[in-house]
């Protein structure tokens, strides 16, 4: 390979000169005998200049700043995607958020980033439309993931048909699923529509495979629609045996209520959330619930966004990451290969 010094010793200049000429340095003055001379030179030799490399990051979430702060899960994967950008000495462009309108600035930040991660839900036709601008794209928590795209999931379909089903084993008969409802974004109409998320579709089919109705309340995935589902449950007929939420806000809120009203966690009705946020060890019970590893997450989409920069690979990798269940007193339930925290 030609260096700069091999340019140097056949035009006899310095090596500094050869730089600020073929970097095309506007601050630089030399007579127009030795720019073509070093040129030439360059030429002759089969010089080929090194393309720096782009190491920008560019992310797109679906959520807005607000609620993203009060959503722990995408508030922390967040927080651990920028570590890790820093880590490998990235740069990050710009955060491109769902519910804004996209700019020219921004359809520039598109094409020009150096890699792209796409967080959380977003309609195929908008995966696609992102990809013919800029192909280097790492989806992060997206369920909506067409094969030919990098993407980093938790494995939220067999865990919850794995523990529905030793769940039924173990004689708890009446679990519910407590959640809300997921919203895939149109980056260009601003529109959303409705996708299932993985846990819900895997509770609905391990009850449809044994001929049993599952039982979903859906009314959202903070803390206030936590309350509302614990007031609609404690209104039916038969209280049940599991609640598994969505997440750990969900959880936390739903041990309150059930404490106002006198119901024992775990006794009477056992409760289990996922996420395994900080907070959940010291909710009143302590939470059971499912880890997903943030950090995790986070490094695996930052080294697949990398080895895009560094050499774009033309067949797609999909990291699918396990969780972990976390035994706390909430629950008295155990799951093989759990985690005792209490």
């Amino acid at each position: 390979m030609v260096t700069l010094k091999d340019i140097a010793n056949e035009a006899g200049v310095s090596i500094a000169t050869v730089s600020r000429i073929l970097n095309e340095d506007p601050t630089f003055n030399v007579s127009p005998e030795i720019r073509e001379k070093i040129m030439n030179t360059a030429n002759h030799l089969g010089y080929v200049k090194r393309r720096s490399e782009n190491k920008s990051i560019l992310i797109i979430s679906h959520l807005s700043s607000e609620i993203e702060y009060f959503d722990g899960f995408y508030k922390n994967l967040m927080k651990e995607l920028k570590k890790d950008i820093a880590r490998y000495n990235l740069t990050l462009k710009d955060i491109i958020r769902a519910n804004k309108q996209l700019t020219i600035k921004d359809f520039r930040n598109i094409k020009k980033a150096g890699a792209i991660l796409i967080i959380g839900h977003f309609t195929e036709s908008t995966l696609e439309w992102l990809y013919h601008l800029n192909s280097k794209i790492v989806l992060v928590s997206n369920e909506i993931t067409p094969p030919h795209f990098n993407r980093v999931q938790f494995n939220q379909y067999d865990t919850m048909f794995n523990f529905v089903d030793l769940l039924h084993k173990e004689g708890f008969k009446h679990v519910v699923y407590v959640a809300g409802r997921k919203q895939a974004w149109d980056l260009r109409t601003k529109k959303t529509e409705e996708t299932i998320d993985k846990r819900r579709q895997a509770f609905i089919d391990w009850h449809k495979l044994h001929n049993l109705e599952p039982h979903v309340i859906l009314e959202g995935w903070y803390l206030k629609d936590g309350i509302t589902a614990t007031h609609e449950l404690l209104h039916a007929e038969t209280l049940p045996d599991v609640i598994l939420a969505g997440n750990d806000a969900l959880a936390e809120a739903i041990l309150i209520k059930l404490k106002e009203q006198q119901i024992k966690v775990p006794d009477d009705i056992q409760v289990i959330g996922f996420n395994n946020l900080e907070e959940s060890k010291y909710y009143d019970p302590a939470l059971s619930t499912f880890n997903q590893t943030i950090s995790d997450m986070s490094s695996n989409a930052i080294a697949l966004a990398y080895s895009q920069i560094k050499n774009p690979t033309v067949n797609a990798i999909h990291i699918l990451i396990e969780t972990k269940y976390i035994h706390r007193r909430s629950a008295t339930i155990e799951f093989p290969e759990e985690i005792k925290d209490y």
